[in-house]
């Protein structure tokens, strides 16, 4: 059965009504003229025609006056409502471009610290402190998406997969931030909103793994919420909202048990787990990020300069998935990590990667690995290390595997 939508002038927002009695009705008028549940023509009605390759089909001259005929009645009918159309438009104010004139509806004058605040926003565009307070939790404790709020993505994701592929497209997705569907008494309203896709630039854009369109599978599209909620849960939720989320703003998140809790007791009941990957310059810790989310390895070496991640679902056990986040630590940025007492808490394992083929890559990332660990051994959050020999196409040296079986530390065999 489809919606007849009918727009409310002025305000953005569209109502869907669905009627029963007319869809009887439609269907009455269309069976009796030979449509069949298809909406086909029925074949006694209208058999298929049979020639042959040399033979063609054209229309009679009876049926070229009825679309001549049909033809002058949509230009006699219609031209005239085209105009009454933009008389009334003018009549009520707007202009060439369907937009209020600026002397009929001219620009509001207001002050910074006069806003709206109905819809229980606050001065900053964010959701209020008292529609949702500010989650406690410990460094080494997450936030996590709880079932009820991945149950409802995936009907958002359903309803928006257009095409039924499985995948939503960019215009997919950019529908779906753009359009806000609530149901209120049994009507749809559609409201048009001025909210923007939230994984636009970084951390988000290049986090998850695309098809060759840049779609969306649904295990991307929920890694994506993941990496959001484990990164700024309060925005996450702000943006379930938007989608027409209308549960408890709580009920949508939970808070994970203590890292140092799990390793004590040897298990965890986490769903997204986060991995720190370290390494020298041009060690091979971006192409595991890019070979981890999907994408092509490239020659071409661009540093990294910024904390970088990746995100996707791996499969622990049958029908239990877990999210794993890589986060890429750019060698300039160890420093400052090592500076944080804190900076290990929310790491749930270390790796460290070098080039296999140069001597140089692997003692540098050996002396990572050591202060990494040091340095998680001396704050309280040690964390398990792996070592990634990368570049397995190039010739190992022969050092490289003498000296690492003698590498050792304790935090690291503690951990491990």
């Amino acid at each position: 059965m489809k919606h007849s939508a009918v727009e409310v002038n002025g305000t953005g927002i569209y109502i869907a009504l669905s009627s029963v009695k007319s869809h009887c009705a439609q269907e009455t008028v269309l069976r009796k003229f030979g449509y069949n549940d298809d909406i086909k023509l029925a074949d006694d009605l209208f058999p298929p025609l049979k020639y042959t390759p040399d033979h063609s089909v054209e229309l009679t001259n009876e049926a070229i006056e009825f679309l001549k005929t049909i033809f002058e009645f949509l230009i006699s009918s219609l031209y005239p409502n085209f105009l009454t159309t933009w008389t009334v438009l003018r009549k009520f104010g707007y202009n060439d471009d369907i937009k209020l004139a600026d002397d009929l509806f001219p620009p509001l004058k207001y002050t910074p610290d006069q806003s709206v605040e109905k819809f229980g926003y606050n001065d900053d565009i964010k959701l209020a402190d008292d529609l949702f307070p500010p989650l406690k939790y410990t460094p080494d404790q997450s936030v996590e998406l709880t079932n009820e709020a991945i149950e409802f993505l995936k009907t958002i994701f359903d309803a928006f997969d257009a095409d039924f592929d499985g995948m939503l497209r960019p215009c997919e997705l950019e529908e779906l931030f753009a359009l806000v569907s609530y149901e209120v008494g049994g009507i749809f309203l559609m409201l048009c909103a001025i909210f923007q896709i939230p994984w636009i630039g970084n951390p988000y854009e290049d986090s998850a793994e695309r098809n060759a369109f840049q779609g969306l599978s649904l295990d991307a599209f929920l890694s994506e919420w993941a990496l959001m909620t484990l990164l700024n849960p309060t925005f996450s939720v702000e943006n379930l909202i938007y989608l027409g989320y209308s549960g408890d703003p709580l009920s949508a998140v939970r808070v994970t048990r203590k890292r140092r809790t799990d390793r004590k007791r040897q298990l965890s009941e986490r769903n997204v787990l986060q991995c720190f990957v370290f390494g020298p310059r041009n060690a091979g810790k971006s192409a595991l990020l890019n070979s981890f989310i999907g994408r092509p390895y490239s020659e071409a070496y661009n540093p990294t300069i910024e904390d970088r991640y990746a995100v996707n679902v791996v499969d622990i056990v049958k029908e239990n998935k877990k999210y794993l986040v890589l986060k890429e630590i750019p060698e300039s940025g160890v420093e400052k990590l090592l500076a944080n007492k804190e900076s290990l808490a929310s790491c749930d394992i270390a790796v460290f990667v070098h080039d296999r083929s140069v001597e140089s890559s692997w003692r540098a990332s050996s002396e990572l690995l050591v202060n990494i660990a040091g340095h998680g051994e001396n704050t309280g959050f040690e964390v398990p290390c792996l070592i990634v020999a990368a570049k397995d196409d190039l010739e190992s040296f022969t050092s490289a595997i003498q000296d690492s079986i003698r590498v050792r530390w304790p935090a690291v065999m503690k951990g491990s």
